[in-house]
């Protein structure tokens, strides 16, 4: 059987979790409230209806990481 788990984030995924099916979309770094509610506003309403959930994943900033081990600070 095929390992279906992977803790890699590619990138920024934004997902919208309706009754009987999942859109997913790529998220830009800088998104902003405005820009999901408009992503949102996109998609039609009669096909997919309400959201049950907005998922956000966002990719690690490794540029913070790599700062915060030069501070003295590495979370773990």
């Amino acid at each position: 059987m095929a390992s279906i788990y992977n803790n890699h984030v590619p990138d920024n995924r934004l997902r919208f979790i309706f009754n009987d099916t999942v859109v997913a979309v790529r998220l830009a770094a800088n998104a902003t409230f405005e820009d999901i509610a408009r992503t949102l506003g996109k998609l039609p309403r009669q096909r997919y209806g309400d959201p049950l959930a907005i998922d956000v994943t966002l990719a690690p900033d490794v540029s913070v990481r790599a700062n915060a081990r030069r501070s003295g600070y590495a979370p773990r």
